[in-house]
């Protein structure tokens, strides 16, 4: 994510350096502030979630939606995915979606990976961003995730949560299976619409970033 001011100066800098000139306006600001190093969905934490039930996501398609909450700046490295199959080849797709206040939803660009791979155990499946580290500040997004593979399922962990309880109400679901994963995404779109049908089911996802300047991600 890249921070600037709204309004770009088109003027041509002056000759004293010692001047605030058009180009320091229109330059990226440089955010200096702690880094976070994992991302959950609201009300999710590592303890205690072994997100050992399986739920199993339609082929070349099928796709589910968390909300992550990012409460300080993150250096985005990758998102984390519990996968419970033990065999069989598998494959994904992952992108980070920011809401803009209408049914149409707008990616963090270079926020996205991919990965294909023969399931022998179950595992955590830890995804590369494209453009990783991506600068994302504090705010709620949307993680989506679209099984890619043609024919197999894919076996997605989670904690079941009770129908009464607070955090309920959190994995937004695929009706049916969704279009690749572009720039932007409708939530409710005919064909590509997603429903409440995760409302007692925590999945096993989040973010995770860089820290205490490592050149990789806290868990790589």
């Amino acid at each position: 994510m890249t921070i600037t001011h709204e309004f770009v100066s088109a003027k041509a800098d002056g000759g004293d350096a010692t001047l605030v000139r058009p180009s320091d306006w229109n330059a990226e600001h440089i955010i200096t502030a702690g880094s976070q190093a994992v991302a959950f969905a609201p009300g999710a934490s590592r303890v205690g979630d072994a997100y050992g039930t399986t739920s199993a996501i339609t082929a070349n398609g099928g796709a589910i939606a968390n909300p992550i909450h990012v409460i300080a700046p993150m250096q985005l490295q990758s998102g984390r995915f519990r996968n419970t199959d033990s065999s069989g080849a598998r494959s994904f797709e992952w992108r980070l979606y920011q809401d803009v206040g209408t049914n149409v939803l707008e990616e963090i660009p270079g926020a996205n990976g991919s990965s294909s791979y023969t399931a022998t155990v179950s595992s955590v499946r830890d995804v590369d961003a494209v453009s990783a580290p991506v600068l994302i500040m504090p705010g709620v997004y949307w993680l989506v995730f679209r099984n890619t593979h043609a024919t197999n399922t894919f076996g997605f962990g989670y904690t079941a949560i009770a129908s009464s309880t607070l955090g309920a109400g959190i994995t937004l679901v695929s009706a049916s299976t969704i279009s690749a994963l572009g720039s932007t995404i409708d939530f409710t779109a005919a064909g590509d619409e997603f429903t409440t049908g995760g409302l007692t089911r925590l999945y096993g996802m989040s973010l995770t970033g860089r820290v205490f300047g490592l050149s990789t991600g806290i868990y790589e």
